[in-house]
């Protein structure tokens, strides 16, 4: 959430207004877990680019993706959908846990 809170800040610090923020599930993977960001955007392209930069310099992994930009008729903004990725590292605790696999021995006989 404190990140969360940190990203959204971020964007209107550079101006830009958040038109959508929707959060998806987290998705657990391996030692990891993922979670996704719908969000579109309406502002000027360079504060869309210093925004992105900024979110993808914090402390955690984050990444952007499925940019789409398109302008805003009458205006001189644009809006951006993006998916914003948020990445952390899960405590072995919090790991899933290995099933243990039975291997099948063969008893054939010769070569």
């Amino acid at each position: 959430p404190k990140l969360l809170t940190e990203i959204s800040s971020i964007g209107h610090e550079q101006g830009l207004e958040f038109v959508d923020f929707t959060p998806g599930g987290e998705k657990i993977i391996n030692f990891y877990a993922i979670t996704p960001i719908k969000i579109t955007l309406r502002g000027p392209y360079h504060q869309v680019a210093l925004f992105f930069n900024r979110i993808t310099s914090l402390h955690r992994i984050v990444t952007v993706s499925n940019i789409a930009i398109q302008p805003k008729k009458k205006e001189l903004s644009l809006i951006t959908h993006a998916t914003v990725t948020i990445y952390r590292y899960l405590s072995p605790e919090e790991r899933p846990k290995k099933k243990k696999s039975k291997k099948k021995t063969s008893n054939r006989g010769g070569r």
